[in-house]
């Protein structure tokens, strides 16, 4: 046997996640895999659709590496298509339903995806731009209505067949195709193989002590990255999904109650909008079940440290940063993506090597090893020649009584090329002072770090995972310019 565990001349499902998966429903088959407020799914009988479903594409002459597309919210249908696009080898990349019609079409050209799961709010998007998207074959609705030009989910997976596919899915196969949230410019694709993937879950499910007794609630965007992260390590480790539609802040509270789940994933801003409403209401709820709280995908502003293994932190010289240095975060594992869809040159940018990749984030080490992240490195304002991190001047600013959220942006200066601005959003009720705000900053930050200017506005745009669009912050101050910082 090779170190994948495949037999020399056999066609089997090898260690991809997928077989692991199989192995859950051998074993447990009535353990609960998916489920919703109304609707639960044991192990079987996701397989079983899972098998249909995959046996239905094979059925309209699709194979590896032809790829599929999702652009839906979360549902328990979204977890059947991953599953069953992983037992037949062929790729999927997990579209932003929120995206306009041309941010759709450049993702779907730029991945040359042959067919399109949807529900009916999609489809009324998407189906009027077909003429537009040569690639695809056909258009999935999951949907209680049957409309013409589209083939509906529950027919599709009735008219596959219930046997096993036989289909060989190898470790090298590109499983996820993820594109990056355009915050710099045109999205990229970044590509996961099933090795890569299966290590992540593997690595996943060790680091936070999950196993099959645990359940998650999914109540982050199923289609960014982190959140199926998450979730395709719950179903390696035979846990449960309790899936909740989209995220609303005392609704996850009321599911959190209802479901009892050990597990939660959302972004930092979800904990900040959820655990900022009024103490009665949060204690309304139930919350002990819950062991794991997890948070990534942008700043905490506090203090959580993790040590992690094979990391280190390089200059713009890629010469390795000492104790107290700041410099691009690099890091190597089996759970490496292997780089950008059909743009080398965001590959070449992303790889020190064909080992060690960054994603953008810039950080420090301490003298005992410990990573502390510190920014994006785009997001970084460069004043004089000296570097300065936003992060670090917004988390200053939000410990201010009263400020509900803040961005802080490098905006045009003729002398210092540019200069901090602070764009801080008030809670109801409060009277903050551009001077006050500044005052504040100056006793917790170096002078040229302390913003110049504040703005006020009613929110900081985020997209739908939270995640802060400085692009969107800066434009309006650098229309005009020579230069534009993107």
């Amino acid at each position: 046997m090779d170190f994948i565990g495949k037999q020399p001349g056999k066609t089997t499902l090898t260690s991809t996640g997928i077989s692991t998966i199989r192995g859950h429903v051998k074993k447990h088959p009535d353990r609960i895999a998916l489920k919703t407020e109304g609707f639960s799914e044991t192990y079987a009988e996701m397989w079983q659709r899972c098998m249909q479903l995959a046996n239905a594409l094979l059925a309209l002459d699709l194979k590896k590496p032809d790829l599929v597309a999702t652009y839906m919210p979360n549902s328990y249908q979204f977890v059947e298509v991953v599953v069953a696009a992983e037992m037949i080898g062929l790729p999927i990349t997990l579209g932003n339903y929120r995206l306009t019609p041309e941010e759709i079409i450049y993702q779907i050209n730029n991945c040359e995806a042959k067919v399109i799961f949807v529900k009916q709010e999609q489809y009324d998007l998407i189906s009027p731009l077909l003429d537009r998207l040569p690639t695809i074959k056909e258009i999935v609705l999951i949907s209680d209505t049957k409309v013409d030009g589209a083939l509906n989910y529950e027919e599709l997976i009735a008219s596959g067949s219930k046997e096993e596919p036989r289909v060989e899915v190898l470790p090298e196969d590109m499983h996820l195709l993820f594109y990056t949230s355009g915050t710099t410019g045109k999205p990229k694709g970044a590509v996961r193989t099933m090795y890569c993937d299966y290590n992540m879950a593997i690595s996943t499910a060790l680091e936070l002590g999950l196993s099959r007794d645990d359940s998650m609630l999914v109540v982050a965007p199923m289609y960014a990255a982190a959140t199926t992260g998450y979730f395709l390590t719950m179903l390696t480790v035979g846990g449960t999904l309790c899936i909740a539609p989209a995220f609303v802040p005392e609704e996850s509270l009321r599911l959190i109650d209802l479901h009892k789940p050990s597990f939660v994933f959302m972004v930092p801003i979800m904990y900040d909008w959820m655990l900022s409403l009024p103490p009665e209401t949060i204690a309304k709820y139930d919350l002990s079940s819950v062991r794991l709280a997890v948070a990534c995908g942008a700043p905490m502003h506090s203090t959580i440290f993790r040590k992690m293994a094979d990391l280190k932190i390089v200059d713009d010289k890629a010469q390795e940063v000492g104790p107290g240095g700041i410099g691009v975060l690099y890091s190597r594992s089996p759970a490496t993506f292997d780089g950008y869809w059909h743009n080398p040159e965001g590959t070449q940018e992303s790889f020190l090597d064909h080992e060690w990749t960054s994603v953008g984030d810039m950080a420090r080490i301490d003298e005992d090893g410990y990573i502390y992240l510190v920014d994006r490195a785009k997001d970084m304002i460069v004043s004089g020649g000296t570097n300065i991190y936003p992060a670090e001047v917004e988390g200053v600013i939000l410990k201010l009584n009263g400020i509900a959220d803040v961005g802080v942006i490098g905006v045009p200066d003729e002398k210092w090329g540019e200069q901090v601005k602070a764009i801080v959003v008030l809670k109801p009720g409060y009277s903050i002072s551009e001077e006050d705000v500044i005052t504040h900053c100056r006793q917790y930050l170096a002078g040229f770090k302390v913003p110049k200017s504040v703005d006020y506005a009613d929110a900081i745009p985020r997209n739908a995972v939270g995640k802060m669009l400085k692009k969107e912050l800066r434009k309006p101050y650098w229309e005009g310019q020579k230069s534009f910082i993107s």
